[in-house]
């Protein structure tokens, strides 16, 4: 995926790269990738600010019915996915209802695009679906204090801002590792 200029990284890139642009090319990408790879080579994604929402909607697919393996049409097409700081392009419940990937996410306390009313909203449909036996596991990891844009751009000379970064890097490494060694068989 070609990026803009880093000046224009600064205006939204949903705008700049629409959805319905990216989206299919991930997704076309993705499914390559699995359908090419050993079965129990596990996958998994990471999408931060406005790629969450990829991320998000990946996590809610199977592999089609015209991949190769019998098994593959009731296969995730991720094992496992992590999100952090999503942008106000992520409807919520909408987006979390049809979950079939285990789902980490790390969010902000002080996010003007992703407030704590929706987080909270986010929580909900996650925690009932776990409650009916319908939902993956997730972990909603709140960052307090912690602004929008936090676990990429945060400013390295500010220690919290430093510490809740690699926090949040920690929580995508222990979260993606978790998954990646139940899927090659260990217990994780």
């Amino acid at each position: 995926i070609l990026l803009p200029p880093r000046r224009l990284l600064h205006g939204p890139l949903f705008i700049l790269v629409p959805l319905s642009k990216s989206l299919p090319r991930l997704r076309s990408f993705l499914t390559s990738l699995r359908t090419s790879t050993p079965p129990d080579l596990p996958m998994g994604a990471a999408g931060y600010c406005w790629g969450a929402k990829h991320i998000i909607a990946l996590s809610s697919e199977f592999l089609s019915n015209s991949a190769p393996s019998k098994s593959s049409s009731q296969r995730p097409l991720l094992d496992a996915a992590f999100v952090a700081h999503p942008a106000s392009n992520v409807v919520v419940p909408d987006d979390f209802e049809r979950l079939v990937t285990p789902l980490s996410m790390a969010v902000a306390g002080e996010d003007i695009f992703f407030p704590m009313e929706v987080v909270e909203k986010v929580k909900g449909v996650l925690g009932r679906q776990e409650d009916e036996g319908k939902g993956r596991e997730s972990e909603v990891v709140v960052y307090v204090g912690a602004k929008h844009v936090f676990a990429t751009r945060g400013d390295d000379k500010v220690g919290f801002e430093r510490r809740q970064a690699e926090e949040a890097r920690e929580q995508a490494v222990g979260w993606l590792g978790k998954w990646f060694v139940k899927g090659r068989g260990g217990s994780g």
